[in-house]
């Protein structure tokens, strides 16, 4: 295939070059689609709940930096630059000049194009659902400058959230199987969203500043409807509205210090804000809850880095001030509940020290050693008073070593400190079921040790990893029953050791060795199993959440001589459970079959038609609830919660400019 040599030999040291002559054949839309087809790489999305910088940011650089933005994916980003304003993909191993792997065995950098010229795309979305929801989007993107570059990006949008609600029925059964209540039960959720972030950088006293900032306003509306055949003809309900706010603004700034050293610093300051106001009478009473969330962070985090022949050296420091202040109320026949943790004010001071050599030794062999020294002070006052100091040592080495050309083995032994969510200490009410969950201020964060091994061969334009992972856990966090003046509570709470092993297959595979020009097949797999003492009855049992498989298939056409691109894909159910000391409950996603068909009837326009949930399956929302605790074995009542969006149809125009 025409660049596939260029493509897989170093245009620097640690970083291969892919440039679009690799990804021809293929027609991609975006980077998004570009990065997919990587050999060997696998997008893993950032996660914004986690605090700090450290393993808040994903595994993909833009132009050679971070995402301007936590709170952006890396999916929603790659899909805003249109493979045109590309100028090469790079895979970056570790030891590569400048860059910060944040404990990645592989990163990708996209490159852009550099044009004096102004430089932006236009985007409109339209999709249909079976019930009547609609699902309108309207974006845009503008970038000026070569040396100083302006970004700003913005976008209007609905989102309903298809893999949790929709319409379908909600029936009660008593433990011995006999009817206890038949209804059609319609919950829509809906989101509309809109945001707009904006970066700029430029060189400044010998280095280079990069400032960037983000708005969003998100409103989450449902009205639960309720339509009882039995016992009784009736119809019950309420609306459920929410107000999302989120800010965030950063400065980062670069500096060469000397032959082959260079300095960063990054500051970082986000706020949230939520208001939910939620009203139902469907489980019988009269359930009002009201909730006013606040959270801030912010941010400060220095290195530095020597590069030598063989070794690169890196240091730096980071800390980081975390509030949230938080107060629920609740009501049932207009009377006010009394609630465990309703309010509650917590403030988080943490540090990070961190350091990490890479050694290169050999063109085939790489070995990255890292130690990382995590403190923090954590104060909760209100409804629960809490003093409490953390301090964790993460050490962390990953070996990677190319026995042949195709082939590379990567071994990662490491050890995780997991984050205490705040969300965990305050309580937690669920209107539709009349669930109060209590917070636990006992809860403390979880640690394993990682054990990795990974096996990659290459061939051509395509790749398969094959992954084996081994988690030794102590602290799981988990459900526990939770004993308060108000009564007995489910939580968080931790459980003591546990494990999870998985397996893992990626494969990127081009079907051009059996004829069919042009088609290429891609997919991921992830088989999970886990285990850990639960409190209630004593026995082993999977971890809370975790899902036994995970697997997505898809097969892609490209007809270069139509300008035409299509493909379909499946993607197996998701079935996790939670283990309430009082009540099981259940979410399988069913599988899913999406398509699409993407035409360009000029390089600068682009149509694309899909379909989502062609397969029009539910998600299934069970819970299993027990006559005082799971030990009694004696089940109270079984509700089975089917619920569909449908599928859907759209259409997306984009043009750029």
């Amino acid at each position: 295939m025409p660049g596939v040599a260029w493509a897989q030999a170093e245009i620097r040291a640690s970083v291969e070059g892919y440039a679009p002559v690799f990804f021809a054949g293929s027609q991609p839309s975006s980077a998004l689609d570009m990065v997919g087809l990587v050999p060997g790489f696998r997008l893993l999305e950032g996660n914004a709940t986690v605090r700090g910088y450290s393993g808040g940011v994903g595994n993909v650089l833009i132009d050679g930096q971070p995402p301007a933005s936590k709170q952006d994916t890396l999916g929603d980003i790659l899909k805003r630059i249109p493979a045109d304003s590309v100028d090469r993909i790079e895979l970056v191993h570790p030891g590569a000049a400048g860059i910060d792997m944040q404990g990645y065995p592989l990163l990708v950098n996209v490159v852009r194009k550099v044009s004096n010229a102004p430089r932006g795309r236009a985007e409109f979305e339209f999709a249909a659902f079976r019930h009547g929801v609609i699902a309108p989007r309207a974006a845009g993107e503008f970038s000026l400058g070569t040396t100083d570059v302006l970004d700003i990006s913005a976008a209007v949008y609905r989102a309903p959230e298809v893999d949790s609600f929709g319409y379908g029925m909600r029936n009660d059964y008593a433990g011995n199987g006999t009817v206890k209540s038949l209804s059609r039960y319609n919950q829509p959720k809906v989101d509309d969203i809109w945001t707009i972030i904006g970066s700029y950088r430029q060189p400044l006293l010998g280095g280079a500043v990069h400032a960037s900032g983000l708005y969003s306003d998100q409103r989450t509306h449902s009205n639960t409807v309720a339509h009882f055949s039995f016992p009784s003809v009736t119809v019950l309900g309420g609306p459920e509205r929410e107000f999302h706010t989120a800010s965030e603004a950063q400065f980062e700034y670069d500096h060469d210090l000397w032959s082959g050293a260079e300095a960063q610093v990054i500051t970082i300051r986000r706020g949230k804000s939520e208001r939910t106001s939620q009203e139902s009478n469907v489980s019988g009473p009269d359930n009002l809850t009201f909730r006013h969330t606040d959270a801030s962070e912010t941010i400060l985090r220095g290195l530095a880095r020597q590069r030598a022949t063989a070794l690169t050296l890196e240091g730096g420091v980071e800390g980081a001030i975390n509030t949230l202040a938080n107060h629920n109320s609740f009501k049932v026949n207009g009377i006010n509940q009394p609630l465990p943790t309703a309010s509650v004010a917590i403030e988080e001071d943490r540090a990070e020290l961190f350091g990490t050599a890479t050694w290169h030794p050999w063109r085939n062999f790489t070995l990255e050693s890292s130690l990382r020294y995590e403190m923090s002070e954590l104060t909760q006052s209100g409804d629960s008073n809490l003093k409490r100091s953390l301090s964790y040592l993460k050490p962390h080495i990953l070996a990677s070593w190319q026995p042949t050309v195709g082939d590379e083995i990567r071994l990662l032994y490491e050890r995780e400190a997991g984050q205490l969510d705040f969300s965990n200490f305050i309580s937690q009410v669920s209107v539709s079921t009349g669930i109060v969950s209590s917070g636990n201020e006992n809860l403390v964060p979880y640690t394993l040790w990682r054990s990795q091994l990974a096996w990659e061969h290459r061939f051509a334009a395509g790749s398969v990893v094959l992954t084996g992972r081994r988690e030794e856990i102590s602290d799981t966090v988990d459900r526990v029953a939770v004993y308060t003046p108000q009564g007995v509570f489910d939580a968080a709470g931790n459980l003591g050791s546990g494990h999870r092993e998985q397996a893992q297959l990626d494969l990127i595979q081009p079907l051009d060795w059996t004829g069919q020009d042009g088609f290429t097949l891609q997919g991921t797999a992830i088989y999970t199993t886990s285990s850990v003492v639960d409190p209630t009855v004593g026995r082993s049992r999977r971890i809370s959440n975790d899902s036994p498989l995970q697997a997505t298939v898809t097969l892609t056409e490209d007809v270069p001589s139509l300008s035409l691109r299509w493909g379909v894909s499946y993607k197996n159910n998701i079935d996790t459970w939670s283990y309430r000391f009082n009540e099981i409950q259940r979410n399988n996603l069913y599988p899913r079959v999406e398509a699409f068909a993407e035409y360009k009837p000029r390089p600068d326009w682009l149509i694309r038609l899909f379909g989502r949930n062609l397969s029009d399956t539910p998600v299934m929302r069970s819970r299993l609830d027990y006559v005082g605790s799971r030990s009694t074995g004696v089940v109270s009542f079984f509700e089975p919660r089917p619920l569909n969006f449908g599928p859907s149809i759209g259409i997306n125009v984009q043009r750029t400019f």
